[in-house]
This record gives structure tokens, sequence and C-alpha cells, in this order.
């Protein structure tokens, strides 16, 4: 297996994750690249105020909560159904919209365009965790998400000034295919990686 690059590493971000897990995709090529363009002026916006910079992905589905923690029958049985869930999907394509941000949560984010190999993948893994019980995050409607790669979880005190900068950040209309998904787990220490996951179907 690929060694594994977490995507959160600061630590009371780690914290505040423990008891959860994560199913993500990992932006390749053209994607990273306009990240990566993305987050660099917006480091320098955000300067030394306290925030969370995280490496490059998409959240497809949270479980856990720090009310009703994982424990590690549970993370087993999660990576279980993911990978039922995602056998015969086909591999991803994510294109690049535009900065945008989620203002109460004061996360900035690139958001991706919707499509139907996306909005299947996210159906299906939240129908198959449903039906077995298992506790998922999410109460939007799949009709609803919005695909994004979160830029910085941010904690400082200058938030407005920030989101009207960096909504001037351009972001260009790139695209990759991405062909496995992660399962990632958190307990408070290191992001540990629980599965990862091919993408076989078809186009």
């Amino acid at each position: 297996m690929t060694e594994h690059r977490p995507i959160i590493t600061d630590p009371a971000h780690l914290a505040e994750l423990a008891g959860t897990a994560y199913l993500c995709v990992r932006p390749t090529g053209e994607v990273a690249d306009a990240y990566e363009r993305i987050q660099r002026p917006l480091r320098a916006i955000v300067g030394e105020d306290s925030a969370s910079w995280p490496a490059v992905h998409m959240s497809l589905g949270g479980f856990g909560s720090a009310e009703r923690p994982l424990a590690e029958p549970m993370e087993r049985a999660i990576a279980s159904v993911v990978e039922a869930a995602v056998r015969e999907i086909s591999p991803l394509h994510l294109g690049v919209d535009r900065v945008d941000a989620f203002s109460e949560a004061r996360i900035h984010i690139v958001r991706i365009r919707r499509t139907a190999e996306l909005s299947t993948i996210l159906g299906r893994v939240r129908r198959r965790v449903t039906a077995v019980g298992l506790p998922a995050q999410e109460h939007i409607a799949v009709e609803d998400w919005v695909f994004h790669l979160s830029l910085v979880y941010y904690r400082g005190e200058r938030w407005s000034e920030i989101e009207v900068a960096a909504r001037r950040i351009p972001a260009d209309s790139s695209t990759c295919v991405v062909h496995q998904v992660e399962l990632l787990g958190f307990d408070g220490g290191p992001e540990r990686l629980l599965g990862r996951y091919a993408l076989f179907g078809r186009w």
C-alpha cells in the first residue's frame, strides 16, 4: 500500500476530530495544482492567525461524533460498508468551479462542479450506511450537498476581512480524474488510514 500522507496535521484540529472517520478523495494533477495556487495567497492573507491548513481533499461523508465516538469495531464495520458501496463506481471526474466559503463554520473552500458520478457515490454510501445503522454525520440532502475542497479552517478574529479578500482569489477551470477513495480515522492523535479503495466501474 502506498505510504499515507495525512490531510490534517494541526494538533488542535486532530483533537476536535477524535472519534470520527471520513471518506475522502484526494485530487491530483491540474486540480491539486490549482488548489495550491489558491491556498498560497490565502495563507498570506491569514498570516499568523490561528487556523488549520489541510492538504488537498474532498470529503464524501463523515461518521461518528464527539457524542457518539467510533470504537475500532465500528471503524471496521464502516470500512466494510464503504468498500461494498464504492464497488463498481466509476473513477470520479473533478472540475474546479470557484472559491467560496462556509461562513458560519469559517471554512474557505474551492467548489467542485457537481457530476452524476459524484452524486452517485455520495448517495450510495449514505444509503448503505443508513441501512445498517451506522452513525453518519450528514443531514444535508444529496441534491443540496456542495462538493468542495476545504482550503483553511479559520479560528482567528478577522473572518469578515479575510472572507472578502479570499473571494477575490481567481480559480481556473482545472480538471482531473480520481481513481480511488480513502477512509480516514481520527482518535485525537495522528490521522490514520482505515482503507483505500480503487474505483473500477465503467464510464
